[in-house]
Formats: structure tokens, sequence, C-alpha cells
């Protein structure tokens, strides 16, 4: 059986969360859309201690990228997640929390990159919440190439509403995957816009 790490889920709270200062739900505002974006990435919920019998050379260096994370000091918890990958390198969870430090960082590319790669695992529920944070890193991607490749952003956006409906799929009584599902049509929308704009500009 493969070991289980400690997990950096950043997935919405509701009621019924885990008790804590994170178990909140969270909304990101988004300055140059003057609107709001919920998104799975602000709330940080740690997930599964590491049963002994699983232990294993990666285990470690997650737990020091877990406590890296936590303090914000998303290059040392890079270092150590990389490390850990290195040592187990199928480890779905760990890419996981790769492509959720990413994101922290800014860098939505990567971020998607190993989300898809969280994709491959398993567990039904780690599944669900990379779609829903890959919903999120490709709409925060698509939307920062906007000014110099709309028609790259659009196709991001659209990439970013294929996640949601798998998890809608999933449960569609989601709240939070619905939300951010209109929202990013809604955005869609303009973008579109904004092409027909600038092809009738030239």
């Amino acid at each position: 059986m493969r070991p289980v790490y400690n997990i950096l889920l950043l997935w919405r709270a509701r009621k019924g969360a885990r008790p804590g200062p994170s178990a909140r739900r969270a909304r990101e505002a988004i300055p140059s859309l003057g609107d709001c974006f919920v998104t799975s990435f602000l709330t940080m919920t740690l997930l599964v201690v590491i049963p002994s019998v699983y232990a294993s050379p990666a285990a470690g260096e997650v737990n020091k990228a877990n406590d890296f994370y936590t303090k914000g000091q998303f290059d040392k918890a890079l270092e150590h997640y990389q490390k850990a990958l290195s040592k187990d390198p199928q480890s779905t969870a760990i890419e996981y929390d790769l492509g959720t430090a990413l994101y922290k960082k800014g860098d939505y590319s990567q971020s998607v990159d190993h989300l898809q790669k969280a994709l491959l695992t398993d567990d039904a529920q780690l599944q669900a919440k990379a779609q829903y944070n890959l919903g999120n890193a490709l709409y925060k991607s698509g939307i920062a190439e906007e000014d110099k490749n709309i028609q790259g952003a659009i196709e991001s956006l659209e990439r970013s509403l294929r996640h949601y409906e798998k998890v809608l799929d999933r449960s569609d009584k989601d709240a939070d995957a619905r939300y951010n599902d209109e929202f990013v049509k809604k955005e869609l929308e303009r973008l579109k816009k904004k092409r027909e704009q600038q092809k009738e500009q030239k």
C-alpha cells in the first residue's frame, strides 16, 4: 500500500467543516475585475495524519513543507515538496501539494501542471479537490494572459469551466463550484466580446 501523507487541502469550508481558524468560507477579491471569486486556495485544512505503518523517507519532507506553507514561506515549502517528490515520484498527494504552493506563489501555469498530475490519484476525494482547484488555477492563468493573448485566455477559461463541471457532475449541490462556474462563464463572455472588439479595430 502506498504511504499516505499530510495533504494541504485548500478547499472550501462550510457548515460541518473541520474546526479551526481556517474553517471558513473565503472569497478572494479580484481588483482588476471589481468582483469576487470563491477560491478553495484561501481556505486551508490539513488532512490525514501519517500512520507510522506508512512512514517513508518522503513523509519528513512533506511535514517540513507543510510547516513552511502554514507560515507563508512558500519558497521553502516548495523546496521540501520537491525533495519529497524526488523520494516518492509517483505520489499524487505531493503533486497536489506542489500545485497548491505554486498557486500561492502566483505561478499558475506550473500549478496547473502539478494539479493535473494529482488527477491521476485513485482517491476520489483528492481527485475532486484537484478538479476544483484546477478550475481556479486555470481561471487565474487565463486572466493573467488577457492583455497579451486573449485567445489563450479564452481557452484557459474554457478549460476552467470543464473542471468545475466535473465537480458539479459529482455533486450538483456544490454551491462553491456552482458560483465559480457561473462567475467564469460571465468572464468568458466578457473576453469573447473583447476579442470581437479587437478584431473590429484592426
